[in-house]
C-alpha cells in the first residue's frame, strides 16, 4: 500500500514508504554512489546503505511533522495537506493506536476529507497534544542509530562532526 491510500497501515509498511520515499531515493542512493566511486567493500557499502536509510527515515519524518504542523510561508507547502490527501505516515498510525470508539470514528472520518474544516482543526489538536512527542522521539531514535553507525566508520572526526550534524539538522529543520 502506497502513501495516500486509506486503510490499516502498520508501521513496518510505512517505514517501507519512508524507505522509498525519502530513505532510498534522496539518501541512500547518492551515498551508495559515492562510496562506489571510491572503491568501498561491501561490508562497507552495507553500512554505508544502513546509514542512509537512518537519515531518509529521520528526514521524511520531520518532513511530515511540518506538513502537519509547520508554518506555511517557511514550509512551502499548506499545511494539513496530508491529513487532507489521507497520507499514511506515522503521525496517523499513532493516532490510530491512540483513539478508541467515538474519536477514532472522527479521526476516520476527517482522514482524506477535503471538506472537513472544524473537524480538521480537532484532528491537528488531537495530534499535536497526543501523538507528536511519540513521532519525534522516534525520529531522534533514527538518528542516534545513524550517531552509532557513524562511528562504528572510524571516519576522521571533522568528517564524522559534519555527518551527524545533517542528522541533528533533519530533525530540527523548520522547512
Amino acid at each position: 500500500m502506497l502513501v495516500g491510500e486509506r486503510g490499516e497501515e502498520k508501521r513496518e509498511e510505512i517505514l517501507q514508504v519512508l524507505s522509498i520515499k525519502s530513505g532510498e531515493y534522496s539518501c541512500v542512493l547518492p551515498i551508495l554512489l559515492g562510496a562506489s566511486l571510491a572503491g568501498a567493500e561491501t561490508k562497507l557499502i552495507k553500512k554505508f546503505t544502513e546509514l542512509g536509510l537512518q537519515l531518509g527515515w529521520a528526514f521524511q519524518i520531520r518532513d511530515d511533522i511540518l506538513g502537519m504542523f509547520g508554518q506555511d510561508e517557511v514550509t512551502g507547502k499548506p499545511t494539513g495537506s496530508d491529513l487532507r490527501e489521507g497520507k499514511q505516515t506515522l503521525l496517523v498510525l499513532k493516532a490510530r493506536d491512540l483513539l478508541t470508539g467515538e474519536e477514532r470514528v472522527r479521526f476516520e472520518e476527517v482522514l482524506g476529507n477535503r471538506e472537513a474544516g472544524v473537524e480538521r482543526r480537532w484532528v491537528t489538536e488531537i495530534m499535536r497534544r497526543e501523538v507528536l512527542a511519540s513521532v519525534e522521539a522516534e525520529a531522534r531514535e533514527h538518528v542516534e542509530k545513524g550517531k552509532e553507525i557513524i562511528k562504528s566508520l572510524k571516519m576522521p572526526k571533522s568528517t564524522s562532526l559534519i555527518i551527524e550534524g545533517m542528522f541533528d539538522l533533519m530533525i530540527t529543520r523548520n522547512s
